[in-house]
């Protein structure tokens, strides 16, 4: 008899004695994984591919690197290509999309040829299915039978979000996993099987805290941190942005959520002496969720007038407002909504915030009283962006938004 199989018989009697045995050769650490999207209507734009982003940032949390995310039409021998390829470079590859009843479904056929797997009926799953369309009423169609198969080696993972199971197989030191297209079924389906299966596996998790910015460029950031950038390697620091400024994501790989906030931390502090005047928040995206925090945190009364913004203050502050005022008056004087703006609500724990547009597009008078101080600005916030008013008022509010966050704080 061999070792391996006196190390096996050793393994079925610690299990059969209730022994626990830390399973080693299971344990992959440092895994790297990959996304195939399958489904022309994304290569089309019909849809946009928001499986890709919730998958990668569901394998980040698990510790595990997506290094490759690719898009594949209702094509057999496209898809067969990219299935090898992606099985000779990663060590996880989930394959989301093309596990329905209709004739371009091919996803399980095909990776069943790539993997040399002979597809077989699940019992179990056509069991589901048949009560699921009896549940609701609905006559099934013979093809839906297709759905109930499943690789030989592999299991069925009941979706019972939907109709189409999917698959979960480890063959060849490979994890290959099969998920419906729907996101609300392939979420669920994610969290349900394949979320548990990984944490059992996993040495490392990941833990991300982001920094909000506002009034500075990506540019500038990049600059002011760029030696922490390229020097440090756990935590990370990166740089991003999005519609209302830039962000900061740090992360870090340790065996505990509390090990990785202790390495994170430091680096937040160090980020705060470089860029402390531009940051309104850790881990709150939006600064009028941050504003309205604050104004929640002091109870203020918050009045806002606008002219000819499309109210896009009062649209972003919302419940956290008082009273709003919105015009539409090219006739409306700026002096004239001063004044207004003056003799509104005096007491010491009222907010007054005025935004009116200028004849010149992009540029905006701010007026804000707070505290018995009145602040006036003019500001120019065309910025390249082509009289798209949208853009500029967003961008202009957000500079505004992050005035407010200054002056409560």
């Amino acid at each position: 008899m061999t070792f391996l199989k006196y190390f096996h018989n050793f393994l079925q009697l610690c299990e059969h004695y209730n022994m626990n045995v830390i399973k080693w050769y299971e344990r992959r650490p440092n895994m790297n994984s990959e996304i195939i999207s399958v489904g022309t209507e994304i290569l089309l734009g019909d849809v946009v591919n928001t499986n890709a982003a919730y998958l990668s940032k569901q394998l980040a949390l698990l510790g595990i690197n997506c290094y490759f995310h690719t898009v594949v039409g209702d094509n057999p021998k496209r898809l067969k290509e990219i299935a090898n390829q992606a099985i000779s470079r990663s060590d996880v590859i989930i394959v989301t999309g093309g596990l329905g009843p209709t004739y371009d479904d091919l996803t399980k056929e095909v990776l069943a040829e790539v993997l040399d797997e002979r597809l077989v009926f699940d019992d179990e799953a056509y069991g589901w299915l048949l009560d699921r369309f009896k549940t609701s009423n609905r006559d099934m169609t013979d093809n839906n039978i297709k759905q109930v198969y499943r690789f030989e080696n592999g299991k069925a993972l009941i979706n019972q979000k939907g109709t189409a199971p999917g698959i979960f197989i480890e063959k060849n030191q490979k994890t290959v996993i099969l998920l419906p297209g729907p996101p609300v079924e392939l979420e669920y389906m994610f969290e349900m099987y394949i979320v548990p299966h990984f944490k059992k596996l996993a040495e490392n998790i990941l833990v991300s805290k982001h920094i909000y910015l506002s009034g500075i460029g990506e540019s500038n950031v990049e600059a002011i941190l760029k030696e922490e950038m390229e020097s440090y390697t756990n935590p990370t620091i990166a740089p991003y942005s999005d519609s209302d400024g830039i962000y900061l994501r740090i992360t870090a790989s340790g065996k505990t959520k509390e090990a990785c906030e202790m390495l994170i931390s430091p680096v937040v502090d160090h980020v705060y002496q470089l860029l402390g005047e531009y940051i309104y928040s850790i881990d709150i995206p939006k600064i009028e969720d941050a504003v309205g925090h604050l104004i929640q945190e002091k109870a203020l009364r918050v009045y806002t007038l606008e002219n000819r913004t499309r109210g896009i203050l009062n649209h972003r502050l919302g419940d956290h407002i008082t009273k709003a005022t919105v015009y539409n008056d090219e006739t409306l004087d700026v002096d004239d909504l001063k004044y207004a703006i003056e003799t509104l609500d005096k007491a010491s724990e009222t907010l007054v915030v005025g935004v009116f547009a200028h004849k010149t597009v992009g540029q905006y008078e701010i007026v804000i009283r707070y505290d018995n101080q009145t602040i006036r600005e003019t500001i120019q916030y065309d910025r390249g962006y082509q009289n798209d008013l949208d853009r500029i008022l967003r961008r202009a509010s957000s500079f505004l938004l992050k005035q407010l966050f200054d002056i409560i704080s």
